[in-house]
């Protein structure tokens, strides 16, 4: 129904993000690089807190147009990318702790392994105490806080006030965001094979293994080949990496951020913060009627709800 105003939006906030790549396509460097790393980290926020602010618009039967969802995101940006840098750390957290668990129960169970010359089973071994470790402490982490961002960005609150709003909203509903979660992670695959599979042949990036020697393998080795640059690319496959990058950015974030806001507005629609009176009181007034995904809010900070008995289900 929004699908104009939505692409449209996340069309014109990603116009840098092709240049930069025909940039790093033909010039590989190191700096350009990570030029093209940060132009499209800023790009993808951006883009996700207006689609975020939309769909929360959308909720009250508001299309705002492609120029008024952009127009929307000139206050807030900042904290909005404070709030996913905190979340961004919280997960970094999670994983060292989960590794240092893992290395501490393979010191226990099997000291050799660690001490083992590098090599396809040893990797393996460790990968299998390590992986789900990893797998589930980012998983307590962002079925808690993964939400932060949206609530920050509807409700206008803090990095703080936002974590703690997402861990509220999304007690109780954690495997329903669980399943959201899976589900994005089969049309991020899907959208990486069919746009970004074409654009990676073009290119010839070298992978992390390659043709190395299995029985020779080591951080040090893997590393080097991770960071292997691509050869310069020709203006043909750089413009095909170029369109590739953008459709890819564009789609996935403007359908994720849509996904997540509906998800968060579903959550609460019937009991989330309404905003302030306009008449300046403390008595708060709903900013729509009816609960559910149509209930949007207006922006500005909220307070948090009472708590209110619910019955699980």
């Amino acid at each position: 129904q929004h699908a104009s105003t939505t692409f449209g939006a996340a069309a014109l906030i990603s116009l840098p993000v092709p240049f930069v790549a025909v940039y790093a396509a033909v010039r590989p460097n190191y700096f350009s690089t990570t030029v093209q790393t940060v132009v499209n980290t800023v790009v993808a926020w951006w883009v996700a807190y207006a689609i975020i602010l939309a769909t929360n618009a959308y909720a009250v039967e508001s299309d705002p147009g492609v120029m008024g969802a952009v127009g929307q995101t000139r206050s807030g940006l900042a904290r909005y990318g404070l709030t996913r840098i905190v979340l961004g750390l919280l997960i970094v957290l999670a994983a060292i702790v989960a590794v240092i668990i893992g290395g501490f129960i393979l010191s226990l169970a099997a000291p050799g392994l660690l001490n083992a010359p590098p090599s396809m089973e040893t990797m393996a071994g460790v990968l299998l105490v390590m992986g789900p470790l990893v797998i589930l402490a980012l998983l307590f982490v962002y079925l808690r806080y993964g939400l932060a961002p949206v609530a920050g960005a509807i409700e206008q609150r803090g990095a703080g006030a936002s974590l703690r709003r997402s861990k509220q909203v999304t007690k109780g509903h954690r495997w329903d965001f669980l399943l959201l979660l899976f589900i994005i992670w089969v049309f991020t695959i899907i959208i990486q094979v069919l746009v970004q599979g074409p654009a990676q042949m073009v290119a010839q990036q070298p992978t992390a293994i390659g043709d190395m020697d299995p029985q020779n393998l080591s951080f040090d080795t893997l590393m080097s080949r991770a960071l292997q640059l691509p050869p310069p690319a020709s203006p043909p496959a750089a413009l095909v990496i170029a369109v590739s990058t953008y459709l890819s950015l564009l789609i996935l974030e403007a359908v994720i951020a849509g996904a997540f806001a509906r998800f968060y507005l579903a959550l609460t629609g019937a009991d989330g913060p309404p905003p302030k009176s306009e008449r300046g009181t403390d008595e708060p007034t709903q900013s729509t009627e009816g609960s559910g995904p149509s209930g949007g809010y207006s922006a500005g900070p909220h307070p948090d709800p009472p708590e209110q008995a619910t019955s699980s289900g």
